[in-house]
């Protein structure tokens, strides 16, 4: 045989022992068999005469199995698509997939706090032959790292605890997907805080308010409501690169809350603190009316509404940053003891109306 490449370039002669014939120019068919993801921008052919095309649309990130492959002789591969029915979808270039390494797919950054039904099978891998009950982890939030787009037609996310621990792999049906909001208690490892009237905002926070907090989120019907490490300091971990780096995808809103220091019971009342440029309007200021209601108002704020716009805190940037819901609750200062009464005889009331104005539910 005298041979040419497809630019028309002689490449010497060979034995045709050495070829076999095709019937086109797509070459011969070859077995592939392997799963591919389909990145959906490319067209499925039904033949290589390419008059009848389908868009790959409607199969972004699905994975389907390519029986066959041609090494066309304009230089593309094209592979044989079928469904997991054993239907045949036709052909597409070869640079519109991506091959797994099996039936489930391949591994996609998901990134996103879920509550778990308990109701499915949490596996340890994609062979079936180990699975863990998720009952234990009934009505818990955990982070979904990860999804496979399985051949099966199911999708299964990669969950991890909020220690970072991996807890394995769960179809996404056993997953309910109401929104999550985090709230963090300010300071908190060796930072104490602002101190005042035998107390700190680390302390105070955790050990009085949160309680109240805890038992509101648990009534929530709609919503969901995590609570950051209290023996963890989120503006330590978001400067060390973690902290609100890793938390923010999912979330709904984040509401980080502290207490201020000043003038001993002379300085009074709390506020809220927002970005200029990335503020919920409506419940920031709804916060701060809860604060004035049973505190009052600093007075030094930005706005009479109890309002304050920084743009030099850390986890108010980073927020912005990463377009999350972002504030900064001061509930009045430690060191006044008229603003620590106030507080410490409303913290069940002002728990739960801080709880209905994140979340938008009535309790």
């Amino acid at each position: 045989l005298s041979l040419y490449d497809n630019q028309g370039k002689w490449l010497g002669y060979m034995n045709a022992a050495g070829a076999s014939v095709a019937t086109g120019q797509q070459g011969i068919y070859q077995s592939y068999n392997k799963y591919v993801m389909l990145n959906g921008y490319y067209a499925i052919w039904n033949g290589f005469d390419w008059e009848n095309s389908t868009s790959a649309t409607s199969y972004k990130n699905k994975t389907l199995e390519a029986r066959g492959i041609y090494y066309h002789f304009n230089g593309s591969s094209y592979l044989s698509l079928y469904d997991n029915q054993g239907k045949w979808l036709g052909y597409m270039n070869a640079a519109g997939a991506s091959v797994a390494t099996g039936q489930q797919g391949i591994y996609q950054s998901y990134n996103k706090y879920v509550m778990l039904k308990g109701d499915y099978a949490i596996w340890n891998g994609f062979d079936w032959a180990k699975s863990t009950s998720a009952a234990p982890y009934k009505n818990k939030t955990v982070q979904a790292r990860g999804i496979y787009y399985h051949f099966n037609g199911a999708s299964y996310l990669s969950l991890y605890d909020n220690q970072g621990k991996w807890i394995g792999y769960i179809n996404e049906n056993g997953i309910d997907y109401r929104p999550v909001h985090l709230f963090v208690m300010g300071h908190g490892d060796t930072d104490p805080g602002a101190v005042g009237n035998g107390t700190n905002e680390r302390d105070f926070t955790r050990r009085e308010l949160l309680p109240y907090l805890q038992k509101y989120a648990n009534q929530l019907k709609n919503n969901h409501i995590i609570f950051y490490d209290t023996s963890r300091n989120l503006y330590k971990d978001t400067k060390s690169g973690d902290g609100l780096y890793d938390l923010y995808y999912g979330l709904s809103s984040i509401t980080e809350i502290h207490l201020d220091a000043g003038i001993q019971n002379i300085v009074t009342g709390g506020h809220v603190i927002v970005h200029p440029g990335k503020s919920s309007y409506t419940q920031d200021l709804a916060l701060a009316s809860v604060i004035g209601k049973y505190n009052g108002i600093w007075r030094n704020t930005t706005s009479s509404a109890g309002l304050s716009y920084r743009t030099d805190l850390l986890n108010l940037n980073v927020s912005k940053k990463v377009d999350v819901s972002y504030r900064l609750v001061e509930l009045g200062f430690i060191t006044n003891k008229k603003d620590l009464a106030l507080l410490r005889a409303n913290l069940d009331k002002i728990a739960k109306e801080f709880v209905q104005v994140v979340t938008g539910e009535t309790l």
